[in-house]
């Protein structure tokens, strides 16, 4: 191996030759200086060392001295991936006569280089050499060329160094770059850069993404990792380029593929009402760089369509049977787990029945004997460009009213007013068929109908003649037919009773939307009264579910819990109301709220969805809570929109690596007429 030339200080004599010496290894750039190996001596000679680097070569004097070397020193590479560039030197002798002694360079075993000893300075500080080589394998010597007599002579040569040039790029390997689909702005490089001069045939290393630079540094060979941020770089995929700069060799470049995707997809949901219940969904998802995972459309906890169930047309009676307004939300992921939501245009999915423009009316006098006529007014069909049909029923009132039943036989235009009549008042009830059901409108009722005037006379009756005495008949009663009936055996479906003996009531808490089922019997003197018009009332008027008695007086209606809390009846034609009435208590629900959502570590949690029933002519308060150490705490709020809509939001600030139990409540306010509610517990998952 080639020998390190130490720093050692030389005898006075010899101190010129070692100002052009190196000490190996200290040089930093390519080309690296090398030392020699320990000279030898030949046939005849002695080779010492002068110290710093320098040697004497003593030559015995002889007659003859014999050919060949008497002074030898190689040079080799190092290490492999190198070659010599040059070998320099410095010479001094002290003979003042030549003796065919030859100072020369082999190269591989070839002369390269050679001067006569005349060439050889006698005395001071000598003659610099450099010899240009291309090797490995170089050989500095004191040849004697010839056999000849000669005296004894004593050479110097210092400074002796060879010129080594790497001519290997460095080794570079990507070990690792973050994987899978980057939704944030920073990823993580891992590689290793290796040289045959180690760190000193390393210089500068970079990373790239796309073109721009985003790390450089000088951490010299070895393993190493740094996390780069990604701010200013789209979605999509990227090169990553691993760069090191060689000390005066070709660098290396290694790359790779980093995959960023921080947009949620595109999403859009549409609602096309096809007739009653019945509706399209026409939901849109889209991701352009990771592709699109999984969706769902939901309305409340029910999935209406998925990309594993992509149904178009759906009835939704059994989800909202009470018809109504009706929306649904549409969650959709990417494959990088970005993810998006929209709730639909809202649709009424109830009936659309006949609208009356100008409501039924009758012209007539309203006496005995006279002709009433009705017209059924003018109606418009929401839903139809068809004219609607219309039907006319003259119905027989009290003097009040009220209590109107139905005249036999009464369906034309007209109706001539007769015994029955009198006393009483009359209306027109008329029913008008649409495309999707009847409506019913009644025109106001008359004045009292009243026996009708004799003629005028233009001459006088007989004197002894007087007109009949009529007698007024008493005012009629209009609860008359209704008066003795009496409603019991009330039977509300899931219902309790409440309050002290004597005052109980049924009392039933139902999910709004939700249907409630009751029965009552009625009976006067103790007989079921069959075919009765029942109606079942809620605390604000709404007539929510009609229905008939049965033979044995009974009947069972179906309603949908609307409106507000409180005390629902029966009535009878609308009017009268028998008694049994029943506490119907409606829990509001909270409805598009997901059983998972996922975070990035310090990301916002959003959280959209809707309370029900809406709308509400004013905001709800909403609450976020989490589930610490087995109590509930509210961690965000906002109130909802006239529609019952709301979007939580909540951001993380603890890093990430765990999951969280959390649900959404609707607390108790003051002026809100439900049962507080609150959503499914659901896991947010905030990702390291």
């Amino acid at each position: 191996m080639p020998r390190p030339i130490p720093r050692t200080t030389l005898p006075a004599t010899l101190t010129a030759l070692v100002l052009v010496s190196v000490a190996a290894g200290t040089a930093t750039a390519n080309p690296y200086p090398i030392g020699p190996s320990t000279p030898v001596a030949g046939l005849g000679a002695t080779v010492t060392d002068a110290g710093g680097g320098a040697f004497r070569t003593d030559v015995r004097a002889g007659n003859p001295v014999g050919v060949g070397y008497k002074f030898q020193t190689a040079f080799g590479c190092s290490r492999a991936g190198t070659h010599l560039e040059a070998i320099s030197f410095q010479a001094v002798r002290n003979s003042q006569l030549n003796s065919s002694m030859e100072l020369r360079v082999l190269s591989n075993g070839v002369r390269v280089f050679g001067v006569a000893d005349s060439d050889i300075p006698i005395g001071g500080a000598g003659k610099h050499y450099s010899v240009g080589v291309s090797t490995c394998s170089a050989v500095v010597e004191l040849n004697q060329v010839e056999a000849r007599s000669t005296p004894a002579r004593v050479y110097h040569l210092g400074g002796l160094t060879a010129v080594e040039r790497d001519d290997t790029a460095p080794d570079l390997g990507i070990r690792s770059i973050t994987t899978g689909w980057i939704t944030g702005n920073g990823a993580r490089v891992n590689w290793g850069t290796y040289d045959n001069y180690g760190a000193l045939g390393i210089e500068s290393q970079r990373v790239s993404v796309a073109g721009s630079l985003r790390w450089q540094g000088y951490p010299e060979d070895g393993e190493h990792g740094v996390d780069i941020g990604l701010d200013g770089i789209g979605d999509g995929a990227h090169t990553v380029a691993v760069e090191v700069d060689g000390s005066g060799t070709a660098g290396a470049t290694q790359t790779g593929t980093l995959w960023i995707d921080r947009t949620p997809p595109a999403v859009s949901l549409k609602f096309t009402r096809l007739g009653p219940w019945r509706v399209r969904i026409e939901p849109v998802a889209t991701d352009a760089t990771s592709g699109l995972g999984p969706w769902s459309v939901t309305a409340g906890d029910r999935v209406l369509a998925s990309n594993a169930n992509n149904v178009s047309d759906i009835d939704l009676r059994d989800i909202q049977p009470a018809g109504g307004a009706f929306s649904a939300t549409l969650q959709a992921f990417d494959a990088a787990g970005n993810a998006n939501l929209v709730t639909s245009n809202t649709v009424n999915i109830s009936p659309q029945l006949p609208k009356a423009a100008a409501a039924p009316a009758i012209s007539g006098r309203a006496s005995r004997g006279e002709t009433l006529t009705g017209t059924p007014g003018r109606w418009t069909d929401p839903v139809s460009a068809a004219a609607v049909a219309t039907h006319l029923q003259w119905q027989r009132c009290a003097a009040d009213g009220n209590s109107c039943v139905d005249i036999p036989n009464a369906t034309s235009a007209t109706y001539t007013l007769g015994d029955n009549e009198v006393g009483r008042t009359v209306r027109v009830e008329v029913t008008a068929d649409g495309a999707e059901g009847s409506t019913v409108a009644r025109s106001s009722v008359t004045t009292v109908v009243t026996e009708n005037r004799a003629p005028i006379m233009t001459t006088p009756p007989p004197a002894a003649v007087r007109p009949p005495v009529i007698a007024t008949p008493p005012p009629s009663n209009p609860n008359a037919k209704f008066e003795g009936i009496v409603a019991s055996d009330l039977v509300v479906k899931g219902s309790r009773s409440v309050g002290r003996d004597g005052q109980k009531r049924q009392f039933v808490r139902v999910l709004a939307g939700g249907i409630v089922t009751a029965s009552a019997t009625f009976r006067r003197d103790g007989v079921g009264v069959p075919d009765l018009s029942i109606e079942l009332i809620n605390p604000v008027g709404n007539v929510l579910a009609r229905g008939k008695t049965d033979a044995g007086g009974k009947v069972t209606v179906r309603a949908p819990a609307q409106g507000t809390s409180g005390e629902w009846r029966f009535a009878i034609d609308g009017r009268f109301q028998p008694g049994l009435p029943f506490i119907v208590n409606i829990k509001a629900k909270v409805a598009g709220v997901l059983r998972r959502y996922d975070v990035p570590a310090f990301g916002e949690l959003v959280v959209p969805g809707r309370i029900v029933p809406g709308p509400f002519s004013g905001r709800k308060l909403v609450q976020l809570e989490v589930l610490l150490r087995g109590r509930w705490s509210a961690r965000a709020q906002t109130t909802t929109d006239n529609t019952g809509h709301f979007v939580l939001r909540y951001k993380f600030v603890l890093g990430g690596g765990y999951t969280v139990p959390m649900r959404v409540v609707t607390p108790r306010e003051r002026g809100w007429p439900f049962v507080p509610a609150q959503s499914h517990r659901f896991d947010v998952v905030v990702r390291p």
